[in-house]
């Protein structure tokens, strides 16, 4: 194990239905989709609810969003299905949406 691998992909906890999931940052290769992601929620208004905002994102704002949550749940549980990912991903949107965010935003802002 190098020496980078003590600083890097602990992940953060989030609480869903009771069950405790620990989602994995992004890595650089994903920087232009998070801040793809970030332009999306821009117009956003500070407090407002994320299902109210997503009403109001364009397609591709809305794909980059989907992609994000796929990679996120993709490197935290690769052992899930494909199939299992997705269904989670759209079913638990709203949660992981706003830890995705907390957890990239920690490490963007620490470069």
């Amino acid at each position: 194990m190098g020496k980078f691998s003590q600083h890097l992909g602990k992940g953060c906890e989030v609480e869903i239905d009771g069950d405790t999931f620990v989602l994995k940052p992004l890595t650089t290769a994903d920087i232009p989709l998070f801040f793809k992601v970030m332009k999306a929620f821009s117009g956003a208004k500070e407090g407002a609810e994320i299902e109210d905002v997503l009403k109001n994102i364009n397609d591709d704002g809305l794909r980059a969003v989907q992609e994000m949550i796929d990679k996120t749940l993709t490197k935290s549980y690769p052992e899930e299905t494909e199939e299992e990912r997705k269904e989670f991903g759209l079913k638990y949107m709203n949660e992981l949406i706003a830890k995705i965010f907390e957890i990239n935003s920690n490490v963007m802002s620490k470069k």
